[in-house]
């Protein structure tokens, strides 16, 4: 690699930002460390193995990804205390598509790769230096206490565009999908019945929308491409011990919002004239989303979290499976053989809030405690037609299903609480 400053752009909005080509310029860590403590965002862009790797104290930036940006915003009341705000986006994104036919099952099957051009990376580091994140009161610490906490935000934005390709009508039309994903994680450095741990509050909120500008390729009685199906969420913390609470639980939901909430009391190490001490605290969190015609199935076992989001109207896809198409296509058209109407699928957003609990050990004279703070998406968008949108005679449905599975971000998290003086005294 060749050493160099920042890459150069004309776009003055971009001015001020600190942005590496991973692939053409080696990294200057005080560089970083000053654009950094200056409130500036730094981008790193097609990250790779090593690369820039530990740059930035207590975080380790991940291989394989088009876009790491972060930032640290101060968190008002709680001065030195700092919020770290990602945005974190894969090299590439894996697509399978798949055709089934009512009359023959299925009919083709391709994979296909997806990918953000270099004015589209631009685009998302503009839009994370825009970027704010409200912290929860209620999941905040008084400043009085001192205490050894931290949050850390990871954005996962997400969307990939399609082209309809397998029918006669509408061939050739295309349309994006909107994913937002924001996960805020709260650390907190804790003693439970005498064991120090580390506590870490996710909470998961954003939406899921067919088409970014609430059109999509075709929604008439010939044809309906893409909507929303079905999507998992999933969290996995690898170097925590346990994942043992989690909202919402399984729900099917009709028309009434689907609640999810937490609240365990915490016994907080703090620092108050250079002493330890224990302060009592609960963290609290409650909210409540209405999707109406989706409900939630949750799975979860000691290391990972998964929500999937399915739709219980017209179809349930979680028991009509697409490649039963065969079994329950009728219900798709009407008397006059017209597609049904799916509007909240089509062009409406799902949107979804859920709130975890992990935990993790630690003890006197630790130096480090590496945490990678995983997340994977997959999704399910589909399209129904008749034969005369097909063009071919037969009653088709056609499925594109991306995954965005980016590698894990490490947090070491003594030092992202500032807590190596308690372990270490």
């Amino acid at each position: 690699m060749k050493a160099s400053n920042t890459l150069p752009t004309p776009d003055v909005a971009l001015a001020g930002t600190l942005i590496y080509n991973i692939r053409e310029q080696a990294v200057n860590e005080k560089e970083i460390h000053a654009a950094l403590e200056a409130g500036k965002t730094v981008a790193f862009k097609h990250t790779a193995a090593g690369q820039p790797g530990k740059i930035i104290p207590g975080l380790e930036i991940p291989h394989g990804l088009a876009l790491f940006a972060v930032k640290q915003e101060p968190i008002p009341g709680h001065p030195g205390r700092k919020h770290i705000i990602t945005t974190i986006i894969p090299e590439e994104i894996p697509t399978t598509i798949q055709s089934f036919s009512a009359e023959k099952g299925a009919q083709e099957s391709r994979k296909e790769t997806f990918s953000l051009s270099e004015e589209e990376i631009e685009e998302e580091i503009k839009k994370h230096m825009q970027l704010q994140v409200d912290l929860v009161n209620s999941l905040t610490p008084p400043a009085a206490f001192s205490a050894y906490w931290t949050p850390v935000t990871q954005n996962f934005p997400f969307n990939p565009g399609y082209t309809q390709n397998f029918w006669s009508y509408k061939n050739g039309s295309g349309q994006t999908v909107q994913v937002v994903v924001r996960q805020t994680y709260y650390v907190y450095l804790t003693q439970n019945g005498g064991q120090t741990q580390f506590n870490i509050i996710v909470v998961q909120n954003g939406y899921s929308q067919a088409s970014a500008n609430g059109g999509i390729v075709a929604n008439d009685g010939w044809e309906k491409v893409f909507l929303n199906s079905d999507f998992h969420l999933k969290q996995s913390l690898s170097g925590c011990t346990n994942a043992y609470a989690s909202s919402p639980t399984t729900s099917l939901n009709s028309s009434t919002p689907i609640p999810d909430s937490i609240s365990v009391p915490f016994q907080l190490i703090c620092r108050q004239g250079g002493k330890s001490s224990i302060q009592s605290f609960t963290p609290q969190y409650s909210n409540s989303v209405l999707s109406t015609d989706w409900g939630i199935i949750l799975q979860q076992d000691s290391g990972n979290i998964d929500w999937c989001y399915y739709t219980t109207n017209p179809w349930n896809s979680t028991q009509q499976y697409f490649q039963d198409f065969g079994n329950w296509w009728g219900r798709m058209y009407d008397g006059d053989d017209n597609v049904v109407s799916i509007n909240n699928q089509c062009t409406g957003a799902v949107n979804f809030d859920s709130v975890s609990l992990w935990n993790t050990p630690a003890s006197k004279g630790m130096t480090s405690l590496n945490v990678n703070f995983g997340y994977s998406s997959y999704y399910y968008f589909v399209g129904f037609a008749n034969p005369s949108g097909t063009g071919n005679g037969h009653h088709q449905m056609v499925q594109a299903s991306p995954s965005n599975n980016p590698n894990p971000s490490g947090y070491d998290l003594i030092s992202i609480t500032g807590s190596y003086q308690y372990f270490n005294s």
